[in-house]
């Protein structure tokens, strides 16, 4: 197989096969980052390119975002740009793992000769693992978890440009558009918050706002006492319950 510039390879990828499959899609376009304006939200895919990124081994992944300047604007947090108004901000390894029920990692698109780079460890780990050595892992969530991800590292032949790219483009359908299309209002939103098992501290905030606001005031409280730790957002919550007249709030 001839040899290919792999930096050139994954901006390739970017310019000539994501860029048009999401502007398809209703995306608009600025820098790395696509969004697309819906009713109540923005849906945002931010391209991300591995910083040691070289001619012999380049990696990339997605950040996935649900955007609501409107909630921001509510509760008085500011940002710089209406993008950054996050409630959900994923990266694709967290969104593969929501969709498919499994395990969340952190998940590139590699491409290139093994060897090279910073993040070969991972699939030297995966493959060693399962090369003989799989059940000498004693806890079987770790076994389990080493199996997905070498399903993962596996679906393309990382020196073969064209699996890569129909792998990048199936992962737009069957991953990115799928979890956007889960979330089609407010109400889908506040459902996978709830369902996270994992408790970031900005979706709690929109979660207990959310909860206020459909009339379930005390269940909106219990939210908003579970990030009592992050003072900036504890204000933010005490102004807001204030505004709203509810002064039961526990410090």
């Amino acid at each position: 197989m001839e040899k290919f510039n792999c930096v050139e390879a994954s901006k390739s990828i970017f310019k000539n096969h994501i860029t048009p499959k999401l502007k398809n899609e209703g995306f608009k376009k600025t820098g790395n980052t696509f969004y697309r304006l819906r009713e109540e939200f923005i849906d945002v895919v931010n391209v991300q390119f591995g910083r040691s990124n070289s001619k012999d081994y380049a990696y990339f992944t997605y950040n996935i975002k649900v955007v609501i300047p409107s909630f921001f604007d509510k509760v008085g947090i500011y940002r710089d740009k209406k993008l950054d108004c996050c409630i959900v901000d994923y990266r694709l390894g967290t969104v593969m793992g929501i969709i498919n029920n499994t395990f969340k990692t952190d998940y590139w698109y590699k491409i290139g000769y093994p060897g090279y780079g910073k993040r070969d460890h991972e699939k030297f780990f995966v493959f060693n693992a399962l090369g003989g050595h799989m059940e000498t892992i004693a806890n079987p969530d770790e076994r389990a978890r080493g199996k997905y991800l070498n399903l993962l590292e596996n679906r393309y032949d990382w020196m073969n440009i064209e699996q890569i790219t129909n792998t990048v483009l199936e992962d737009i359908d069957s991953i990115v558009l799928k979890f956007f299309n889960m979330i089609q209002d407010v109400d889908d939103l506040a459902k996978l918050i709830s369902n996270s098992k994992i408790k970031i501290d900005i979706q709690q905030f929109f979660l207990s706002v959310y909860l206020i606001e459909k009339g379930k005031v005390d269940q909106g409280i219990q939210v908003a006492k579970s990030i009592c730790n992050n003072k900036f957002l504890k204000d933010k919550i005490d102004q807001y319950l204030y505004d709203k007249g509810i002064h039961s709030y526990i410090e």
